[in-house]
C-alpha cells in the first residue's frame, strides 16, 4: 500500500515538474477523447428519437403463427411447450418489458346447424382468444360467462355475425366436425372491436367475425379424444421500447434472431411473421452509414490532433529522460521506469476521459444547433444525450491510443544509460527542419 502511494508520490512529482508540457499535452489527449466521445453521442442522440418512426406501429410487437394447413395439425402438448418458448426464453431475452401478450388457438371449420329448426347456418372456425379483453366491447349478453347446462358450451360471437345471420344471445347451435363429435353450443355475448383503429390487435378484428370464441377450459372439451385438433395457433407479444437507444439496436437484432431460432427449435414449422427486424436492420445501415460519413469529416482533424499529441509526449519524454538515466544509475530497472511512464500516461489518459466526458455533451448540442457555419439557431428540441458504453468505451480507447505514442518513445529513451545519454547530447544534431534547410 504504502509502496504504490509512494510510487504515485514520485509519477505526480515528475508530472508537476514539467507542468506546462503536461498541460498541453492533456489539452491535445482531451481534444482527442472529446471529439471521439462527441462522433459516437451525436449519432446515438439524433438517431434515438427516430427510432419509432423508422418501425411499425406498434413498433415491437412480434407474432409468431403456426397453420396446420401448411405444416400439419399439432397437439395441445405442443402449443404448450411453444408458448413456454415465447413467454418465457424469448420475451426473458428480449431485454424489454412487456406491455401485453395475446393467443388465439383455433380448431378448424365445423359446421354449425340451428338447435331448433336443425337450419344451416354455415362452416365456422372455433377457438378461443385470450388476452384481448381490453379490445373487445361486449355490446349484449355476459362474458366469461358460466355454462347453464353441463352439455351446452358457451360461445362469443361478433356483432358482424348477428347481422350476416341473424344469431343472438340465447341461441343454441350445434356444432360438427367432420370425422369428429358433434357439441352443443349456446350464444352467451356478443362483442364488438372497442376501437376499430387499433393497430395492435394480434389479428384484424374481421379475423374474428368468422369465429366462434370459447373459453380454454371449454375448447379442451372440445377437442378431447382428438391427438392432434389443433389447426392453428397465433401467439402475440407487444414490448414497451422506451427509452430504447441506437446503441441497443446490434444486440437486439441479436435476441430476435436467437430468439426465433430457439422458438422455431420447440416448435418446428412456427413463423415469426410480425416483428421489427426489418427495420432494424434498415435502421442500423442508416446509423452505420452517418457514422462512417462523420468518422471520414473528423480524420484530417483527428490526424491533426494525434500528431499534436505525439510531438508533446516526445517533448515530455525528453524532458524527464535525463531524470529517467539517474534514476537507472541508481539502481531503478528498466521495468520500473515503463511502469512509471505507464503509470503517467495512464493517469493522463484517464483524466482526458473524464474532461472528455464534461465537456462532449455540450460539443453534441452544439452541433445540434448548427445550421450553417457560426450559425447556432436550429429551432428542434434540444438532442436527448446519455453517455453509453459503447461511447464510453470508444473514447477512453482514443485516449490510450493516443497516450500510447508517450510510452512508446519512453519504450525507446530507456534503453540508455547515463554514458550513453551523455554522449548522445553532446553528438545532438540539428533539427529535421534545419537539415532540409527550411
Amino acid at each position: 500500500m504504502f509502496r504504490l502511494f509512494d510510487i504515485l508520490t514520485l509519477v505526480f512529482e515528475r508530472l508537476w515538474q514539467h507542468r506546462i508540457l503536461v498541460f498541453w499535452t492533456l489539452l491535445g489527449l482531451s481534444t482527442a477523447t472529446t471529439l471521439a466521445l462527441s462522433l459516437t453521442l451525436y449519432v446515438d442522440a439524433v438517431y434515438s428519437n427516430l427510432l419509432d418512426d423508422q418501425l411499425g406501429d406498434p413498433p415491437y410487437a412480434f407474432r409468431f403463427r403456426y397453420l396446420g394447413a401448411w405444416e400439419g395439425n399439432i397437439s395441445p402438448a405442443d402449443v404448450s411447450s411453444a408458448s413456454a418458448s415465447i413467454r418465457q426464453e424469448f420475451a426473458q431475452s428480449f431485454g424489454l418489458p412487456v406491455l401485453r401478450e395475446a393467443q388465439y388457438i383455433g380448431i378448424g371449420f365445423w359446421g354449425i346447424r340451428s338447435a331448433e329448426d336443425n337450419l344451416n347456418i354455415g362452416n365456422y372456425s372455433i377457438g378461443t382468444l385470450e388476452g384481448a379483453d381490453t379490445q373487445i366491447q361486449i355490446v349484449a349478453g355476459e362474458w366469461p360467462a358460466e355454462s347453464t347446462s353441463a352439455n351446452e358450451i358457451p360461445v362469443l360471437i361478433s356483432e358482424e355475425l348477428f347481422y350476416t345471420t341473424g344469431l343472438e344471445v340465447g341461441d343454441t347451435l350445434t356444432a360438427t366436425r367432420s370425422g369428429g363429435k358433434t357439441v352443443t353450443l349456446k350464444i352467451a355475448a356478443m362483442w364488438r372491436a372497442a376501437n376499430t383503429n387499433d393497430t395492435s390487435w394480434m389479428l384484424p378484428p374481421k379475423f374474428f367475425n368468422e369465429v366462434l370464441l370459447v373459453q380454454p377450459n371449454d375448447l379442451d372439451t372440445m377437442i378431447e379424444g382428438n391427438d392432434t385438433p389443433i389447426e392453428e395457433v397465433d401467439w402475440y407479444v407487444l414490448f414497451d421500447g422506451t427509452g430504447l437507444r441506437t446503441s441497443d439496436v446490434q444486440a437486439l437484432l441479436s435476441n430476435i434472431i436467437n430468439g426465433e431460432r430457439n422458438v422455431n427449435a420447440t416448435l418446428p414449422g412456427i413463423r415469426l411473421d410480425i416483428s421489427p427486424k426489418s427495420g432494424l436492420e434498415s435502421f442500423n445501415e442508416e446509423v452505420n452509414e452517418l457514422r462512417q460519413q462523420l468518422v471520414i469529416v473528423v480524420l484530417p482533424v483527428g490526424g491533426l490532433i494525434l500528431y499534436f499529441v505525439t510531438m508533446l509526449s516526445g517533448m515530455l519524454v525528453g524532458r524527464q529522460q535525463h531524470e529517467d538515466v539517474i534514476l537507472s544509475s541508481r539502481g531503478m530497472s528498466r521495468r520500473a521506469l515503463l511502469r512509471l511512464h505507464a503509470l503517467m500516461w495512464l493517469i493522463l489518459a484517464g483524466a482526458a476521459l473524464g474532461i472528455g466526458m464534461f465537456a462532449a455533451p455540450s460539443v453534441v448540442e452544439l452541433v445540434g444547433r448548427t445550421t450553417s457555419f457560426l450559425r447556432f439557431d436550429n429551432p428542434t428540441p434540444d438532442l436527448s444525450i446519455q453517455f453509453t458504453q459503447q461511447a464510453v468505451l470508444l473514447g477512453a480507447a482514443t485516449g490510450l491510443i493516443a497516450a500510447s505514442s508517450g510510452l512508446l518513445i519512453a519504450w525507446r529513451t530507456t534503453r540508455q544509460s547515463i554514458t550513453s545519454f551523455k554522449q548522445s547530447q553532446a553528438r545532438a544534431g540539428k533539427a529535421w527542419w534545419q537539415r532540409m534547410y527550411l
